[in-house]
């Protein structure tokens, strides 16, 4: 859950599963019980108005930034992302030439 933007919903989560003869023969009919907080996350990389409904319709599947920018959504809150990264254009050295 991103810093800053309080605290993440979480839910509890109780699981029960019991053994029959077909599924397990020699197992006994015990039931196994296990319970668990979760959270869940949506991460998109938004570069659109998406929160208008026709433009998410119209634009699905669609590659580009339009003139919206770009930046990040999680659980529905919007993320700006710091810092900057530089792939670099050839890890050999000496094989990249003038056109690059």
């Amino acid at each position: 859950w991103p810093v800053g933007l309080g605290g993440q919903p979480l839910y509890d989560v109780t699981v029960k599963f019991v053994p029959t003869v077909a599924l397990l023969p020699l197992a006994t009919s015990k039931m196994i019980k296990t319970s668990r907080r979760i959270g869940f996350k949506h991460f998109a990389l938004v570069t659109g108005n998406d929160t208008s409904p026709g433009f998410v319709v119209e634009n699905e599947g669609k590659e580009g930034t339009l003139s919206h920018g770009m930046y990040f959504r999680v659980n529905g809150a919007i993320v700006m992302a710091k810092g900057a990264n530089m792939i670099p254009m050839e890890e050999m050295e000496g094989r990249l030439d003038d056109h690059a």
